[in-house]
């Protein structure tokens, strides 16, 4: 009995453990602070960095207190590689914005770390997805409480954001949760009453079922068209699982015969009347995507191996946009939904961009050792990961969840889960792949050499944010003269951030600082597809009297989003004061003459300003 109670003792303070370490990873985000810039980004950044160095700790001290071996599988591997690649490529490659690649490699380690600690004992596995459970449940109480009145939102723009910043990274969080909890909804069967008693069964019925319910409830309030789809998806993977559904669709396809094909016919119109209805519920919305994967895809031909780097999707997308409106190639609906985005709204293009093609063979190998393992393993659990792990990829194909470090977490935790999960039908050599305690225990240290030497010095970081922060309520008022100096002794730390670079050019050309504000701003346009940085630059170098580079600029912002007059104006005022009166007036009936997609009074100004200089 004194053995027991100690078993007893040991697994309960193990659950303890994986509990509030996994916990851990799901609150963090809820701290903001707002004197960071761009805090609803940033914050959540700098408080990754201190929880990672919470888990490595504790990871070392696990290791060392356990001493339990470690098996070795594929998707491990598979990680392995991608991040081995993702750290060449930073170290030998073409260049690679700093902070993206440092969390690319925290991640690689937070994978190892959720996987030590999946493999704890038995019911590890159950207890993290019942913590990731219980965010979604918090996750939407937040929603509710937004939609009530009772929290503040994350954006102005929309009333429902839960922790985020927008509601297309919420509604992405909801639909990893939700095939989780579909699975224990179907788990928790009246016969298990019997096995864990009246109390016990009454309490995870009412849990997971109530969480179902709410976020069945607030997830059409998001109107994320992305997450519909994923939660279909997932949920429908978890419902196959547990109903072993192929088979029996195969017994009822021998039962009806030809009527099965009837019925398969009249399942795939359905689905085409429900793809045409979420296309026709936001139109323009939908061919704007369908434009950035277009040009994404542009962008892949331009450097298709290696990639332009991470963090520079912006700037290879904006130039290959400007590039095809440069053609005769598009349509005037493209033209009229083309934008400047900052996400391709599709992870495997934006990976084929950023990483070439090889960085995104290595990730889909990832995730399909990962889908791999799951086939094979023998545990019920596998159903909810699978879920999980299908509701993101189809996510993926939409939005931009791995520029979302919340769901990058959830994604790493399905991830390692599924590497954790037991493997008893594949044969029994590929199961023989283990390593030693020591052995895990170096891992560990070495693990924190990394995460102290990539998180060494970013209170330095912080302190530059919260600087950034004070001096662009100056920027705002049009205090130029001291913010550019103090935006000069920052730049060093914040030169991976476009807004900045945005900023700090601005500030230069304000104060008469043309040829370095054009450097500044050229840096600027690697990483973001915004065509203000070529309407600044073009206005510096007309002040230079530069006015084939002026030229240039402006067309090539006019191009990167052909619905904009801004560029043209500035190009026909810049004809009428560069001696090109000729040039000026045709640009200047060009202008008056195209429709704006939005008119606002400042459009109309600049109209009016242009009819004017038109009077003889």
């Amino acid at each position: 009995n004194r053995m027991v109670s100690d078993n007893r003792w040991v697994a309960t303070t193990k659950g303890i453990v994986v509990f509030l370490l996994t916990a851990l990873l799901f609150v963090f985000w809820y701290d903001r602070d707002r004197e960071l810039a761009e805090s609803h980004v940033t914050a959540v950044r700098f408080g990754f960095y201190r929880v990672i160095w919470i888990e490595v700790l504790c990871g070392i001290t696990v290791a060392w207190c356990v001493r339990k071996k470690f098996r070795f599988r594929l998707p491990d591997a598979g990680v392995l590689l991608l991040g081995g690649y993702v750290l060449l490529r930073s170290v030998y490659g073409d260049g690679m914005v700093g902070y993206r690649t440092e969390l690319w490699i925290l991640f690689v380690i937070l994978y190892f770390l959720l996987r030590l600690l999946s493999s704890l004992f038995r019911n590890a596995v159950t207890v993290m997805l019942w913590t990731l459970m219980g965010a979604g449940l918090v996750e939407t109480i937040y929603g509710f409480g937004q939609l009530y009145g009772w929290f503040a939102s994350g954006h102005s723009l929309y009333r429902l954001t839960g922790s985020f910043f927008n509601p297309g990274p919420y509604s992405g969080f909801l639909v990893m949760v939700l095939p989780v909890v579909l699975f224990y909804c179907l788990s928790v069967y009246p016969g298990r009453q019997k096995s864990v008693g009246e109390w016990r069964y009454k309490l995870e019925s009412g849990f997971v079922w109530g969480i179902l319910l709410l976020i069945l409830s607030i997830l059409p309030a998001g109107m994320s068209r992305s997450s519909w789809l994923a939660a279909v998806a997932g949920c429908g993977v978890v419902t196959a699982f547990y109903y072993r559904i192929r088979k029996q669709l195969k017994e009822l396809g021998r039962k009806l015969g030809k009527k099965a094909w009837w019925g398969a016919g009249i399942g795939v119109v359905c689905l085409l009347l429900l793809f045409s209805g979420l296309y026709l519920m936001k139109k323009d919305s939908a061919d704007g995507r369908r434009l950035m994967w277009k040009i994404a895809g542009r962008a892949i031909a331009e450097n298709p191996w290696g990639g332009c780097g991470l963090g520079y999707f912006g700037g290879a997308f904006g130039k290959a946009q400007a590039a095809y409106f440069a053609t005769e190639e598009a349509t005037e609906q493209e033209e009229w939904v083309a934008g400047s985005p900052e996400y391709g709204f599709n992870e495997y293009l934006q990976l084929g961009v950023e990483l070439g093609i090889v960085g995104s063979i290595l990730f889909l190998l990832a995730v399909g050792l990962a889908v791999r393992q799951l086939l094979y393993s023998s545990r019920p659990e596998k159903g909810a990961v699978l879920g999980g792990l299908t509701a993101f990829s189809v996510f993926a194909c939409f939005s931009y969840p791995l520029s979302v470090i919340p769901l990058v977490i959830v994604f790493v935790l399905f991830m390692a889960l599924a590497g954790t999960l037991d493997d008893r039908k594949l044969p029994a050599e590929e199961r023989k792949r283990t390593v030693g305690a020591w052995f895990v225990m170096g891992a560990s240290l070495l693990m924190a050499g990394i995460t102290w030497r990539l998180t060494e010095h970013k209170e330095e970081w912080k302190q530059a944010y919260i600087r950034w922060g004070e001096e662009q309520r100056y920027f705002s008022m049009d205090i130029f003269e001291e913010t550019v100096d103090h935006y000069r002794d920052l730049y060093p730390f914040l030169k991976d951030q476009p807004k900045f670079l945005f900023e700090y050019g601005q500030c230069l050309s304000k104060t008469g600082q043309y040829e370095e504000g054009i450097r500044i701003l050229t840096e600027g346009t690697r990483l973001s597809a915004d065509p203000m940085f070529y309407n600044i630059m073009g206005k510096d170098a007309e002040a230079l009297k530069h006015f084939g580079q002026a030229e240039a600029c402006f067309k090539q912002a006019s191009y990167m989003v052909p619905h904009r007059l801004y560029p043209l104006y500035l190009l026909a005022k810049m004809y009428f004061e560069s001696g090109q009166s000729e040039k000026g007036r045709d640009m200047a009936r060009q202008v008056i003459q195209k429709e704006p997609k939005v008119m606002s009074d400042a459009v109309k100004e600049m109209k009016a300003e242009l009819e004017e200089r038109l009077k003889p």
